[in-house]
């Protein structure tokens, strides 16, 4: 049970001081950006989009984690043949430290959609549509509306659970086609945003 305990604390307080460094740095970078008055701010994300993040990201430990947690609790000592160490010990530890990374992914995972969230960005000119995304390295596309072939709006099953809707942009590029959306609006932002970009997208024409 010590070795539990001591191995949660001790990965807790690496990856919490890691993270702590990378929440400061990342606030300090794009700082004179608060969105006001982009349309960012006048089309916000549903702070219910965190909560889908951090559920997906949840499944996805659980699933992988678990996995592992078969081999993990499944082994005995005579499965483990290293010289030097004794197998129980050795078993020990390992199980101790499969505890203490699942739990502290856990806990690290609302924070990272936080700051995702906070720092996800779009915005419009008269020509074109800004979309920048990501919490450490960000992806940006920025695109013509006149290189504009379609909008839509769509939902995952998460999306219909929480009321989100997805905007996304097609584009002769399968690449800027790939990033170029807008998940987590309400239904009213969703509509707003597919008949501003169309609106725009006739005037370029």
């Amino acid at each position: 049970m010590l070795k539990v305990i001591f191995s949660i604390f001790g990965w807790g307080v690496l990856l919490g001081t890691k993270w702590a460094f990378q929440w400061h740095w990342s606030m300090e970078l794009h700082a004179e950006e608060l969105f006001e008055g982009t349309l960012r701010e006048k089309v916000p994300l549903q702070n219910s989009k965190i909560a889908k993040k951090t559920l997906e990201s949840v499944i996805r430990l659980v699933w992988t984690f678990g996995f592992l947690g078969i081999f993990v609790f499944v082994a005995t000592p005579s499965d483990l043949h290293i010289s030097g160490l004794a197998p129980e010990s050795l078993l020990g530890w390992i199980r101790a430290g499969w505890a203490g990374w699942f739990f502290v992914c856990l806990c690290v995972s609302p924070l990272q959609w936080i700051l995702y969230f906070r720092r996800y960005f779009y915005n419009v000119s008269s020509s074109t549509i800004t979309i920048r995304k990501g919490i450490i390295a960000q992806k940006e596309v920025t695109l013509p509306f006149s290189q504009i072939t379609d909008v839509y709006v769509d939902q995952d099953n998460f999306d219909v659970i929480l009321g989100l809707y997805d905007v996304h942009i097609s584009t002769a590029t399968q690449e800027s086609g790939r990033h170029a959306h807008i998940d987590g609006v309400s239904k009213k932002g969703a509509m707003l945003l597919k008949q501003l970009i169309l609106k725009r997208i006739t005037k370029q024409s």
